[in-house]
């Protein structure tokens, strides 16, 4: 019978020493068994979204969409944004380097409060 599932797209089949019928995943180590009598693929489907080197896994993260000005007009345009930690951090350090801030600055509660009210 013919593979309906997307699943055998992005499994090797093969037969172990035992002659037991498996399936490795072809972006990582991972085997498991391939009876399709007594087991489905909802085993390798869920293996499609956990696995870390599967270039085809959807985005899970949800994006925002931030608001960027266009030139001087007032005219501005949708684009998407994601929170990065790194980047924050980075934006933070340049900010107390440019103004040149005392550490301290960013430890007392009116800008934790600040922070907390931007990203909860």
């Amino acid at each position: 019978m013919k593979e309906r599932s997307v699943a055998w797209r992005h499994f090797s089949k093969f037969t172990d020493d035992e002659g037991v019928k498996k399936v490795k995943c072809k972006y990582c180590p991972e085997e498991y068994v391939a009876n399709t009598k007594n087991s489905g693929t909802r085993n390798l489907l869920s293996h499609l979204l956990k696995c870390p080197n599967n270039p085809h896994k959807p985005e899970t993260s949800q994006t925002k969409l931030a608001f960027q000005p266009k030139g001087q007009t007032g005219d501005v345009s949708l684009i998407p944004w994601k929170f990065d930690q790194e980047a924050c951090r980075r934006a933070l350090a340049r900010m107390i380097i440019i103004d040149e801030q005392p550490f301290i600055s960013v430890e007392k509660d009116g800008f934790k409060d600040f922070v907390r009210a931007l990203q909860p």
